[in-house]
């Protein structure tokens, strides 16, 4: 059955729930791609008046190397939050679990550039390499899960997706927030053979 709920795509696609058996299979490659949000609690030390990072804004990207339900998980984020440090780049290196069902699950290391927004501005490619003037680098452990819908169109079926992700990364160095939370909206393109699972 056909949900047509996306506004502006209505007439052209529709999201497809996936029943256990559509997950039957799957392609090696799968990429992701979009925006999302964060919020990191306050932290001691932060700035103005013990404010850390606070909420913000992010686009990142993913990408898996899907071998039956276990997948290698590779991620980016580059964002700018409120406070003292803006600029939040975010690496994940992990695995994921998928089920036989439209649900999934990742754990795997963390490792975050925080500098000040104006750095970025200035050194955009040292802010996002990490090697500009007084970044900081903090690693940690990350795990979150989420939900896929196929979107059916003219492509092969099951080739295109939206996934809804959610995510917290702990990282253990005091010099900024000890927790981040995520919301991502992902279009995720399905790529190369279709593996049994």
């Amino acid at each position: 059955m056909r949900a047509w709920c996306l506004p502006g795509l209505a007439l052209a696609v529709g999201l497809v729930p996936r029943p256990a058996s559509a997950d039957a299979s799957s392609h090696l490659f799968r990429f992701m791609g979009g925006p999302g949000l964060g919020l990191a609690p306050p932290y001691e030390g932060g700035t103005p008046a013990g404010v850390g990072v606070g909420a913000g804004g992010h686009v990142g990207g993913r990408a898996l190397l899907q071998l039956g339900r276990l997948a290698g998980d590779f991620g980016v984020r580059e964002g700018l939050y409120r406070a003292d440090f803006r600029s939040v780049g975010a690496l994940f290196f992990g695995a994921r679990y998928t089920p036989a069902s439209p649900w999934s699950a990742r754990v795997g290391f963390a490792h975050h550039h925080e500098v000040a927004d104006e750095v970025l501005f200035e050194t955009p490619v040292g802010a996002v390499a990490g090697t500009a003037p007084g970044i900081r680098h903090r690693s940690g452990v990350e795990v979150g899960g989420g939900r896929h819908w196929v979107v059916s169109g003219p492509w092969e079926d099951g080739r295109v997706g939206v996934q809804l992700e959610g995510a917290a990364a702990w990282l253990a160095d005091p010099r900024g927030p000890s927790v981040y939370g995520f919301v991502d909206l992902l279009l995720t393109v399905d790529a190369g053979p279709r593996l049994a699972r």
